[in-house]
C-alpha cells in the first residue's frame, strides 16, 4: 500500500507540474530506491534497526539540551511548568 502512495505521489506532481519534460527520472528513482532501502534497514534488519535507535537518542539527548538552556535562561519556574 505505501508504494501505491508512493507512485500517488510521483503521478500527481508528473500532472501539476509546468514543465513535466525537465523531470529529471533518475534522480526520483534514485530516492525511491534510497527510501526503500532505509525502510527495509529500519524494519528487518536489526544493525539498520539499532543505528536508527542510537540516532534517534542522540537526537533527544540534543534537544534535551535546549531545556537545560532555557532553565538557565527563564529560570527554573518557567520551565518546569512547561511553558517552553
Amino acid at each position: 500500500m505505501s508504494l501505491l502512495g508512493i507512485v500517488a505521489f510521483i503521478v500527481i506532481g508528473f500532472i501539476f507540474s509546468k514543465h513535466p519534460d525537465y523531470i529529471r527520472w533518475d534522480t526520483i528513482v534514485t530516492g525511491v530506491c534510497l527510501h526503500l532501502l532505509l525502510g527495509f534497514l529500519t524494519i528487518r534488519v536489526e544493525a539498520g534497526r539499532n543505528i536508527f535507535q542510537c540516532v534517534g537518542r542522540t537526537v533527544v539527548r540534543f534537544l534535551e539540551y535546549g531545556y537545560d538552556g532555557a532553565e538557565f535562561v527563564f529560570g527554573n519556574f518557567l520551565v518546569k511548568k512547561e511553558i517552553f
